[in-house]
């Protein structure tokens, strides 16, 4: 327990970075009130930086999510490309859409897509890798070494 009444577990925040909870933040608004504290001086006592305690003063609650809408990508329109082209990597989803992968990467994530590459690619030639393979025993056989 920590001299003002909390266990210190309730201090420290995990690795995953979530907000500080609306009773915590309650309660460092009334010990600053209650101690006569500047915003400096509660900062230091509960280890939070000063920005966010100026920020908790106008947005007590703290934010669920970021809701916001995606600006350079229609999402309708990536939906279909997913559904057309599963096994396309995304840095060729981003080539079509004129983004940057990682782009791609986010709006994918907004969409809740999962998907795993098949066996077979689709770009594969299997005439191609036939032809290559004999070309591979030949040099073998004269004596080449493939490296």
């Amino acid at each position: 327990m920590c001299d003002n009444g909390f266990p210190f577990s309730f201090f420290v925040r995990n690795e995953t970075h979530t907000p500080y909870s609306k009773e915590f933040r309650k309660h460092v608004f009334e010990y600053k009130k209650q101690h006569g504290l500047t915003f400096e001086q509660t900062s230091e006592h509960f280890g939070v930086h000063i920005s966010s305690l100026f920020r908790w003063v106008h947005l007590p609650e703290p934010c669920k999510s970021k809701n916001r809408p995606s600006i350079k990508i229609d999402m309708e329109k990536l939906a279909k490309d997913v559904e057309q082209r599963s096994d396309d990597y995304q840095w060729e989803r981003a080539e079509r859409f004129n983004v940057g992968q990682s782009t791609i990467h986010y709006a994918l994530k907004r969409l809740n897509t999962t998907f795993k590459k098949s066996l077979r690619h689709p770009k594969a030639n299997e005439a191609h890798r036939q032809s290559f393979q004999i070309r591979i025993k030949e040099y073998e056989k004269n004596g080449y070494d493939i490296l």
